[in-house]
């Protein structure tokens, strides 16, 4: 079998199992494994091919090729980035292994680097109020306003539609990761900016989605939230993260700071279990962590029982 059909079964048994987002970006990975070794025949690929093609990987010096909507630029691939590539590849493999059409993987042996220890990829609190203070618009406003207070994942913005939001009990339906249904809940002032949109929001027929482009009335994409956020961020003269995600991060890390437990937090974030809440979003700073060891001493508090 050709790896180029190899790869169309693969994208086919897992539609439907996984997210369509999840299943574009692997899609985008293995195009570039294509790219790479050509349309070999699946049986002949070896270890030294994919050893191979994870140095090319490390040697690249462009970042955003053939990506539907970012411009390529230099500066080479992240770790992280790499680390997806080889996982989607170490997983396709094992697919073909386990529907018997392949005798053994060739990708066993392919290591990983351990990825960096990053600090918080969270926007600040006070780049957060600039960027809302600079949402002039009725549809900005609610838009981060909600993003900021629920935590939600972009594309599940993206997708929202009417009949997803209670305004009477203040909650949003949220398709999340997994074709699973995420219930996520707004206080006051995301709520009130949520109602006030939907009121001017235009009547337009032909989308139900809840947060409009002004241009040509659809919904807004995943990359056109990405750019309400880019101007906001400009106007706030905000220059450091801003970017949708880090509004997920920062909605975790400020649960948490504020004494809210972790296993609440993960299911307010849709997480499967709390590993992955520790691992990417309970991520503090040297100086965070001293300082909540200043708060949480547990000597300090025991002379504090003692008084």
């Amino acid at each position: 079998m050709k790896l180029e059909e190899a790869i169309n079964l693969y994208v086919q048994a897992r539609c439907g199992e996984i997210a369509d987002s999840t299943l574009t970006w692997y899609q985008h990975h293995l195009r570039a494994m294509f790219q790479y070794l050509g349309n070999v025949d699946i049986a002949e690929i070896t270890i030294t091919d994919l050893r191979a093609y994870r140095a090319k990987l490390l040697e690249q010096e462009n970042r955003w090729l053939d990506h539907p909507t970012r411009p390529t630029e230099g500066g080479g691939l992240s770790p992280y980035s790499i680390h997806n590539r080889i996982q989607t590849c170490k997983q396709f493999f094992s697919w073909l292994v386990e529907e018997s059409l392949l005798d053994g993987d060739p990708s066993e042996r392919l290591k990983q680097r351990k990825l960096p220890d990053e600090p918080p990829k969270a926007i600040s609190p006070e780049d957060l109020a600039a960027m809302i203070d600079a949402a002039e618009t009725t549809r900005d406003r609610a838009l981060i306003l909600v993003m900021a207070d629920t935590a939600s994942r972009v594309q599940g913005i993206a997708d929202l539609k009417l009949e997803d939001v209670d305004v009477k009990r203040g909650t949003l339906l949220i398709h999340t990761k997994g074709n699973k249904t995420l219930e996520v809940y707004l206080t006051e002032e995301p709520l009130e900016a949520l109602r006030k949109w939907l009121r001017e929001r235009p009547l337009n027929d032909g989308t139900d989605a809840v947060f409009t482009s002004r241009v040509h009335g659809r919904g807004l994409t995943t990359n056109g939230i990405y750019q309400v956020f880019k101007r906001l961020a400009k106007k706030a003269n905000v220059e450091r993260r801003y970017n949708p995600h880090a509004l997920r991060h920062a909605a975790a890390r400020s649960m948490l700071d504020s004494g809210a437990d972790l296993g609440i937090v993960s299911q307010i974030l849709g997480h499967a279990n709390i590993h992955v809440t520790v691992r990417f979003y309970a991520r503090w700073t040297r100086k965070e962590l001293k300082q909540h060891h200043q708060r949480h001493s547990p000597v300090r508090n025991l002379r504090k029982k003692k008084q």
